[in-house]
């Protein structure tokens, strides 16, 4: 059934008319050629890149003419622009969202190319030379401004690690549920420590597990890593199981702020 759906999808056109088809498929093309060389080697600007690209095959040329010595370097040379131009070729056939992550088949071809376009350069003429050294100072120059290395972090886990002790202090002896409001976010890392410390949550579980509601405890610590945080009725499970509940607490850790909330009053 895979195999008959990918066949299918293969063979679909968005449109019975031939050339829209041929115009969305050039254009897949040049988005994909464009893009794969942009993302990994130059990073600055696709109007660069498109120049880059003719500079680069023209050199080619030139290694395919007067460097290649033997049938197993041209067999090799022809290998790589094979895997070049099957690989973009296919992305004309895709009629979805073409991620940049995608392009992982075809990671190595940009830097195999460059290196054979510098060492060109570099074996031409002494005064390709110099551009060569220039190129290459030039990509590197590149990968440093836009390293992630350079990108200041995010320190996640000593952030987890500061809310967790602020939980630790804030629940007290007494055992807790607790819950995470967050996008993206899992609750793990936070357990993780609490557990560690030997004071893990308790788990709420489903009334048809426990119907006596022994695994609902007095307080409910909730963490919010939202911008707007309204834990009072919020639909999460460990939020909703533990009932109706007024907040008797908020505090600001770091990137979140902390809730205690407790059974819910009426006559407060």
């Amino acid at each position: 059934m895979n195999s008959q759906a990918v066949f299918r999808f293969a063979l679909q056109q968005k449109s019975a008319a031939a050339s829209p088809f041929i115009f969305q498929f050039w254009n897949v093309l040049n988005d994909v050629f464009v893009r794969l060389f942009w993302r990994l080697l130059i990073l600055n600007s696709a109007e660069l890149t498109k120049l880059f690209i003719l500079f680069l095959f023209f050199v080619l040329v030139v290694y395919f003419r007067n460097f290649i010595k033997s049938k197993e370097e041209k067999l090799a040379f022809k290998i790589i622009i094979i895997w070049l131009g099957m690989g973009v070729i296919s992305f004309g056939l895709y009629h979805g969202v073409i991620y940049d992550y995608y392009f992982g088949s075809l990671f190595a071809v940009p830097f195999i190319l460059c290196a054979i376009m510098l060492f060109t350069l570099w074996k031409y003429a002494k005064t390709t030379k110099v551009l060569a050294i220039m190129i290459f100072i030039a990509i590197c120059y590149q990968f440093f401004i836009k390293s992630p290395l350079r990108l200041t972090p995010n320190n996640l886990l000593a952030n987890t690690r500061e809310i967790a002790e602020f939980i630790y202090k804030e629940k007290g002896e007494k055992p807790y549920n607790f819950a995470l409001i967050a996008g993206q976010n899992s609750d793990h890392a936070y357990r993780y420590f609490l557990e560690l410390w030997g004071s893990p949550p308790v788990i709420i579980e489903n009334p048809t597990v426990d119907p006596e509601r022994k695994t609902v405890t007095d307080q409910l610590v909730v963490v919010c890593e939202e911008k707007i945080c309204q834990p009072e009725g919020h639909p999460l499970w460990e939020i909703a199981g533990f009932g109706r509940a007024q907040i008797t607490s908020q505090s600001p850790v770091v990137t979140a702020q902390v809730f205690r909330l407790i059974k819910y009053n009426k006559e407060k």
